[in-house]
């Protein structure tokens, strides 16, 4: 979040607009899962020439935007993401560089869209 005078939903239609130039502030994201999730990180201050590790609690929102775009769309990534890849939502919950958390997440929008799981279909 950059800016904290406005929704996190408003951030969310900035932040995805920023990573790929998709406009979505038009539509209406659902919440699917919030939670929180701690982890430790690596401190450098160079300026001590120390580094220490340092506990950091963060808020992971997972939220469902429905928007159709033909699958020829052309997104455009900025600097901070190599590429974008277009795949269905049960193809994206058997990814395997996703964690447990999103995959959950993916898996509540599907039964949110009536879709179903990957192994209702299987």
């Amino acid at each position: 979040v950059d800016d904290f005078s406005v929704s996190l939903e408003t951030e969310l239609a900035r932040e995805v607009c920023e990573e790929t130039g998709l406009d979505i502030t038009a539509m209406k994201p659902r919440l699917l899962l919030s939670r929180v999730a701690s982890h430790t990180m690596t401190r450098t201050e160079e300026h001590l020439d120390i580094s220490y590790p340092e506990k950091v609690t963060c808020i992971l929102n997972t939220y469902l935007v429905e928007k159709r775009l033909p699958r020829n769309a052309k997104l455009q990534p900025n600097d901070d993401c190599s590429a974008i890849v277009w795949m269905d939502l049960a193809e994206a919950s058997n990814y395997d560089r996703i964690s447990p958390e999103l995959r959950e997440g993916l898996q509540k929008a599907l039964q949110e869209l009536g879709i179903g799981s990957p192994e209702d279909r299987t």
